[in-house]
């Protein structure tokens, strides 16, 4: 099974065109090592939802918003043994506990699961993931073609 680094299109053609998944680098508190994001949840990571502006407040998108929105969701899976636990995760990113509890808080009021988080504190390399997409809502995963 693999785990998944989840995000929209408009995303995913700046990792493919760069040809590497690397750490967000907003919001990282200083001294902390940024981290690429990978979940075991194999429909969606409820954490990777992207939010936007209703009547000037933040509200989250439905999926259907972000596959119109957002040009489609995108996937890219490596096996789970290539990368860090959530535990050992915050330890290689030098993550405070305070941080890491807040980022739990955070996630879980959006329905995500921490036990199901892992991770890499360095870039990984596209030409070593399942690539995967959504481009039109009722359609399910499909493969990227390896070319």
């Amino acid at each position: 099974m693999l785990a998944w680094h989840y995000t929209v299109g408009v995303n995913a053609t700046a990792i493919l065109r760069d040809g590497f998944l690397r750490g967000a680098i907003a919001a990282v508190p200083t001294g902390e090592r940024p981290i690429v994001w990978f979940s075991m949840r194999q429909i969606w990571e409820p954490s990777a939802t992207k939010e936007k502006m209703v009547a000037g407040e933040q509200s989250q998108m439905t999926m259907a918003e972000m596959i119109e929105e957002g040009h489609g969701l995108w996937r890219f899976g490596v096996p789970r043994t290539n990368l860090l636990a959530w535990k050992l995760l915050q330890r290689k990113a030098a993550m405070s506990h305070e941080w890491a509890l807040a980022l739990m808080r955070v996630a879980e009021k959006a329905g995500s699961n921490p036990r199901y988080w892992y991770g890499a504190v360095e870039p990984v390399a596209v030409n070593q993931c399942e690539v995967q997409y959504i481009l039109a809502r009722g359609d399910g995963w499909a493969r990227l073609p390896v070319v």
